[in-house]
């Protein structure tokens, strides 16, 4: 099952990036769902990421969203920014975790958070 899981989420991120660019927030109401869904998967998954999906998964797939001005701005408001930047304090010493939630959190919240 849990392979059919991975594939499963797997799909779902491809068309999230491919509706991304296309799709404001708020205009088409299933990404929004989805959206939605990976920030509260964020919220509770086990770090360091065990289950479906991984919190490297979340966290990347989140990273990818905030590519499109309009979604970061709507991921601030959500404010994903702070809870990765939560999150990656529990992940400390997973370096891969530590990767993407700092590539997350700088993509939020820009040159600041580096300097940080």
């Amino acid at each position: 099952l849990r392979g059919v899981q991975d594939s499963c989420f797997q799909a779902l991120c491809g068309a999230t990036k491919a509706l991304v660019p296309l799709a404001q927030p708020g205009k088409l109401k299933e990404l929004d769902a989805f959206i939605s869904i990976l920030v509260q998967e964020l919220q509770v998954v086990d770090l360091p990421g065990g289950g479906t999906p991984s919190f490297e998964m979340l966290v990347n797939e989140l990273g990818k969203v905030s590519h499109s001005p309009e979604w970061r701005h709507h991921l601030r408001e959500l404010e994903v920014d702070k809870l990765v930047v939560l999150r990656m304090n529990q992940a400390r010493g997973n370096k891969r975790a530590m990767k993407y939630s700092i590539w997350l959190a700088s993509s939020l919240r820009g040159l600041p958070f580096l300097v940080q």
